[in-house]
Parts: structure tokens; C-alpha cells; sequence
């Protein structure tokens, strides 16, 4: 059953999360009816709005899942795949969570597009250290820190990586796709209601 509240100027019916009546634009707060008698399922007894998405915790929430991802797909793709791929559509998957569990649960459109576009951002940055990895001679393991190669040397090695490994642009658009779908799916909500009959 969807919660509702009673505007007491013209006893309209509003969702929880309209902050002012449809009808005759009466705020919530100075206008909402509240059944005393205490009836169970009462307009203003149950209607509790959800929490507004938090826009900072949805974009600090997302750029730790994204380091953690993003560090987790370069440690699998160089010690458990040696064919550079296999992990980067966790990326996605993981910001996309994040995005959501830093927003309470719910989201706005600026954190849609936020997902997506760190989404990608962190698609470049892994393969550009994937890439220097496998470009870097043996005894850099002996180095401090990640090799970091030029970045032409990369342009040029990378179309051969995905010769060698064609599902690897699939799994970039897997991952583009889930930093999308999750956030987005939270936004719209589910139109379908379904009878309590």
C-alpha cells in the first residue's frame, strides 16, 4: 500500500515524497491533516517520506568503491588472468553500489552521471596501468611503485591487447552499463504496482 498524506486546505491525497499538495500547492509542513483518532493506515498517521539522497555521501561512498575496484580488477588481471581482462565489469558494479549506499539508499540524476562518468574514468586509469604493467621490463618489479609508461606507448600497445583479448571492450561496456542501470533503477523506482489484493 502506497503511504499518503491528507493536505488539510483541500483534503487532496499526496504521495509521501511530495512536499507540497498537487492540487493547490499547500507545504506539507503547515498544511498536512493528521487523523487523531489514531485509525490504522490514517492519511498523516504512516506517511513518512524516504530521506532525500545524500549527494556528498553518494560521491565520497563511490570513490572509495572505486579505488578499492579499480585496485582489485589491477591485482586480479596481473595475478590471476593472463589475458588482462576478467574483472574491470566489477568496477562498475562496485561504484555503482557505492553511489547508492553513500545516497541513503536513493539517488538524484547528478549521482547517475557521477557513477558513470568515475565509472570511466576508472576504466582508463586501470587499463592505463594494466598496460604500462605488461610494457615494463622484467626487473621493474624491482621498482618502487607502479610503472607508469608514456602515454603513446600505450595508444600504440592497447588495440593489441584487445586483438588478443576481444571481450575485454564488451567487458568496459558491462561495466559503463551497471554504474548506470543501478543508480538509474533507484531514480525511476519501480513503476509496476502491484495490487495488495
Amino acid at each position: 500500500m502506497t503511504q499518503v498524506w491528507m493536505c488539510s486546505s483541500c483534503h487532496s491525497l499526496n504521495d509521501a515524497v511530495a512536499k507540497k499538495c498537487y492540487k493547490c500547492g499547500t507545504a506539507r509542513a503547515v498544511g498536512e491533516y493528521v487523523d487523531g483518532a489514531g485509525r490504522a493506515g490514517a492519511p498523516g498517521t504512516e506517511a513518512v517520506a524516504p530521506p532525500d539522497p545524500s549527494l556528498l555521501g553518494g560521491i565520497l561512498f563511490g570513490l572509495v568503491a572505486a579505488i578499492l575496484a579499480t585496485g582489485l580488477w589491477y591485482w586480479w588481471d596481473l595475478n590471476m588472468s593472463r589475458r588482462f581482462f576478467g574483472m574491470s565489469w566489477l568496477v562498475g558494479a562496485a561504484i555503482a553500489f557505492g553511489v547508492v549506499v553513500g545516497g541513503r539508499g536513493r539517488t538524484s540524476f547528478s549521482l547517475v552521471l557521477f557513477s558513470v562518468i568515475l565509472t570511466a574514468l576508472a576504466l582508463v586509469a586501470g587499463e592505463y596501468l594494466l598496460v604500462s604493467t605488461f610494457l615494463a621490463p622484467d626487473d621493474g618489479a624491482n621498482l618502487a611503485g607502479l610503472p607508469i609508461a608514456p602515454p603513446e606507448d600505450v595508444a600504440e600497445t592497447l588495440p593489441k591487447l584487445i586483438a588478443a583479448a576481444p571481450l575485454r571492450p564488451l567487458l568496459w561496456a558491462g561495466a559503463l552499463f551497471a554504474s548506470f542501470i543501478g543508480p538509474w533503477s533507484r531514480l525511476v523506482g519501480d513503476d509496476v504496482k502491484k495490487d495488495d489484493d
